[in-house]
This record gives structure tokens, sequence and C-alpha cells, in this order.
């Protein structure tokens, strides 16, 4: 109620000065207090409007921030799948290798045993 007062007194305030002050007329001083007041009216709203960017845009930022660390660390789960999954790869490959060369000398040592006993 007091803003509303005060918005009152400062219009009335306008009128008074452009009316008497300035010699517009009563439409005109009506007029132009009329615009001022829709003009400041207006400058209230951008305002307000920029202060739901500026908390949008904050929030926003917020969001990514906790979006790119999840990434991140589904990235990093990721690397380390992959990495056990290549070690177990490794671990087979050289099993095998390891079966085959063993195979390979348990049959050179058969064959030598059986040119030696014939």
């Amino acid at each position: 109620m007091t803003t509303v007062n005060m918005s009152m007194t400062s219009n009335i305030r306008m009128y008074n000065i452009f009316r008497k002050d300035l010699n517009l007329g009563d439409e005109k001083a009506l007029e132009l207090v009329q615009s001022i007041e829709q003009s400041a009216q207006q400058g209230k709203e951008e305002l307000a409007t920029k202060s739901f960017v500026k908390e949008e845009i904050l929030a926003t930022r917020q969001f990514v921030k906790e979006e790119i660390h999840a990434v991140k660390t589904e990235i990093h789960q990721l690397e380390v799948k992959l990495t056990n999954r290549i070690t177990d790869i490794y671990r087979t490959i050289w099993g095998a290798a390891a079966a085959q060369f063993l195979a390979m000398i348990c049959a050179l040592i058969a064959i030598v045993r059986f040119m030696q006993h014939n």
C-alpha cells in the first residue's frame, strides 16, 4: 500500500509539474504521466525477467556441471571395465600360447624318444 501511495504521490507531482511549470494541457500532462508510469512498469518487468533468466542460467549451469560429472564418472567406469577386459584377453592369449608351446615341447620330446627307440 505504501508503494502505491508513493507512486500516486509522485504521479500527481509530475502531473502538476507538467501542467503548471511546463504549461501543458490537462490531457497532455495526464498522457505524459501515464506514459512515464508505463515505461517505469516495463522497466520493472524487464528487471524481473532478467532476474528470472539469470536464475535459470545459474540453475542450468549447475545442471550441466552435474551432468558432465556423471558422464565423466561413467567414462571412468567404462575405462576400468575395458582395461579389465583387455587384461583378461591378454591372459587368455598368453595361456593359450603357453599351452601350445608346452604341447609342441611334449610332441618334440615324444618324437625324439620315438626315434631313439627305433
